[in-house]
Formats: structure tokens, C-alpha cells, sequence
């Protein structure tokens, strides 16, 4: 089974809703992931760079707590 995180990030510059793969992958592989790394917004250049960091740790791998942040899929 496929487990797909999309980011969800809100541009305060042009007040576009971005979305963005944040991860690809089986359940075990995220399990692993201490890091998400966030291809760029091409709007939201001017962002610092940090705001795309998600870290991930047991409290945010719960789904309901993803879900704010993410569109969780599951093939």
C-alpha cells in the first residue's frame, strides 16, 4: 500500500492555498522519514526557506494530526 502526503501551505503573498508532494511511499518508508523536504512554492520565493521543513515525530504521524496540514492518500 501506497501512503501519498500532499502539503498544504496557504502563500501570504498571493493568498493562494499551494499543494506540493510531500512524501511518496509505503507506511514503513515513512515511518523512517525524519525530514520532509517541500519542493518550493514558485510564488512564495521570498519565504524563508525553514517553512518548508516538516519535521515528523510520533505526535504528527497520527493521522488526525496530518490531516490540518496534509491530504493523505492511500492507494
Amino acid at each position: 500500500m501506497v501512503l501519498k502526503l500532499i502539503f498544504k501551505k496557504i502563500c501570504p503573498k498571493c493568498g493562494i492555498t499551494h499543494k506540493r508532494v510531500a512524501f511518496e511511499g509505503t507506511k514503513e518508508e515513512f515511518r523512517r522519514v525524519e525530514e520532509l523536504d517541500i519542493p518550493p512554492f514558485l510564488c512564495c520565493e521570498e519565504l524563508d526557506a525553514d517553512s518548508y521543513e516538516i519535521t515528523i515525530d510520533e505526535q504528527v504521524t497520527k493521522k488526525g494530526q496530518i490531516e490540518d496540514m496534509f491530504d493523505v492518500y492511500e492507494e
